[in-house]
Protein backbone atom coordinates (compact mmCIF):
# COMPACT_ATOMS: atom_id res chain seq x y z
CA UNK A 1 0.00 0.00 0.00
CA UNK A 2 2.87 2.38 0.84
CA UNK A 3 4.48 1.74 -2.56
CA UNK A 4 1.28 2.69 -4.39
CA UNK A 5 0.92 5.91 -2.36
CA UNK A 6 4.53 6.88 -3.02
CA UNK A 7 4.14 6.19 -6.75
CA UNK A 8 0.98 8.32 -6.90
CA UNK A 9 2.64 11.19 -5.04
CA UNK A 10 5.70 11.07 -7.30
CA UNK A 11 3.47 10.99 -10.39
CA UNK A 12 1.54 14.03 -9.17
CA UNK A 13 4.77 15.95 -8.49
CA UNK A 14 6.09 15.14 -11.95
CA UNK A 15 2.82 16.29 -13.50
CA UNK A 16 2.74 19.55 -11.51
CA UNK A 17 6.37 20.27 -12.32
CA UNK A 18 5.86 19.60 -16.04
CA UNK A 19 2.79 21.83 -16.18
CA UNK A 20 4.55 24.68 -14.38
CA UNK A 21 7.50 24.43 -16.77
CA UNK A 22 5.11 24.72 -19.73
CA UNK A 23 3.82 27.97 -18.25
CA UNK A 24 0.50 26.48 -17.25
CA UNK A 25 -0.23 27.17 -13.63
CA UNK A 26 -2.35 24.66 -11.79
CA UNK A 27 -4.90 26.11 -9.44
CA UNK A 28 -6.81 24.07 -6.92
CA UNK A 29 -10.61 24.39 -7.25
CA UNK A 30 -10.85 26.27 -3.95
CA UNK A 31 -8.33 28.85 -5.24
CA UNK A 32 -10.26 29.83 -8.37
CA UNK A 33 -11.52 33.42 -8.05
CA UNK A 34 -15.28 33.69 -7.72
CA UNK A 35 -15.52 36.62 -10.11
CA UNK A 36 -13.55 37.49 -13.17
CA UNK A 37 -13.36 40.89 -14.77
CA UNK A 38 -13.80 41.09 -18.52
CA UNK A 39 -13.24 44.08 -20.71
CA UNK A 40 -16.46 45.29 -22.22
CA UNK A 41 -17.08 47.54 -25.15
CA UNK A 42 -19.57 49.65 -23.22
CA UNK A 43 -20.31 53.20 -24.29
CA UNK A 44 -21.80 55.93 -22.11
CA UNK A 45 -24.25 58.37 -23.66
CA UNK A 46 -25.72 61.35 -21.82
CA UNK A 47 -28.74 63.18 -23.19
CA UNK A 48 -30.50 66.23 -21.76
CA UNK A 49 -34.28 65.89 -21.84
CA UNK A 50 -36.93 68.61 -21.96
CA UNK A 51 -40.39 68.03 -20.54
CA UNK A 52 -39.46 65.98 -17.48
CA UNK A 53 -41.03 67.42 -14.34
CA UNK A 54 -41.54 64.61 -11.81
CA UNK A 55 -40.92 61.06 -10.69
CA UNK A 56 -43.55 59.72 -13.09
CA UNK A 57 -41.51 61.16 -15.97
CA UNK A 58 -38.42 59.39 -14.65
CA UNK A 59 -40.37 56.13 -14.32
CA UNK A 60 -41.78 56.36 -17.87
CA UNK A 61 -38.34 56.85 -19.43
CA UNK A 62 -36.87 54.13 -17.19
CA UNK A 63 -39.47 51.67 -18.49
CA UNK A 64 -38.64 52.46 -22.11
CA UNK A 65 -34.87 52.27 -21.61
CA UNK A 66 -35.19 48.88 -19.91
CA UNK A 67 -36.75 47.50 -23.11
CA UNK A 68 -33.64 48.16 -25.21
CA UNK A 69 -31.46 45.09 -25.61
CA UNK A 70 -27.81 46.03 -25.15
CA UNK A 71 -28.44 48.65 -22.46
CA UNK A 72 -26.34 47.63 -19.45
CA UNK A 73 -27.23 50.37 -16.98
CA UNK A 74 -28.81 53.80 -16.89
CA UNK A 75 -29.41 56.76 -14.62
CA UNK A 76 -32.54 58.80 -15.23
CA UNK A 77 -32.91 62.12 -13.46
CA UNK A 78 -35.24 64.99 -14.17
CA UNK A 79 -33.79 66.65 -17.25
CA UNK A 80 -30.94 64.20 -17.86
CA UNK A 81 -30.50 60.59 -18.94
CA UNK A 82 -27.17 58.73 -18.79
CA UNK A 83 -27.03 55.30 -20.43
CA UNK A 84 -24.27 52.69 -20.44
CA UNK A 85 -24.76 50.51 -23.48
CA UNK A 86 -23.07 48.21 -25.98
CA UNK A 87 -21.73 49.51 -29.29
CA UNK A 88 -24.73 48.21 -31.24
CA UNK A 89 -27.08 50.56 -29.35
CA UNK A 90 -27.03 54.04 -30.85
CA UNK A 91 -27.82 57.46 -29.42
CA UNK A 92 -30.77 57.48 -31.85
CA UNK A 93 -32.13 54.32 -30.16
CA UNK A 94 -31.94 56.08 -26.80
CA UNK A 95 -33.62 59.23 -28.15
CA UNK A 96 -36.42 57.09 -29.62
CA UNK A 97 -36.99 55.44 -26.22
CA UNK A 98 -37.14 58.86 -24.55
CA UNK A 99 -39.72 60.08 -27.07
CA UNK A 100 -41.67 56.80 -26.82
CA UNK A 101 -42.11 57.45 -23.10
CA UNK A 102 -44.38 60.32 -24.14
CA UNK A 103 -44.07 64.10 -24.19
CA UNK A 104 -40.30 64.28 -23.72
CA UNK A 105 -37.80 65.90 -26.08
CA UNK A 106 -34.17 64.79 -26.21
CA UNK A 107 -32.03 67.91 -26.57
CA UNK A 108 -28.58 66.49 -27.41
Amino acid sequence: MKKITIVIVIAMLVCFTACEEDGKAIVAPNQIPETQEFETSAVITTISVDGMTCGNCVAAITRELSKIEGVNDFDVKIGKVTVEHENDVTAADIREAIMAAGGYTPLD
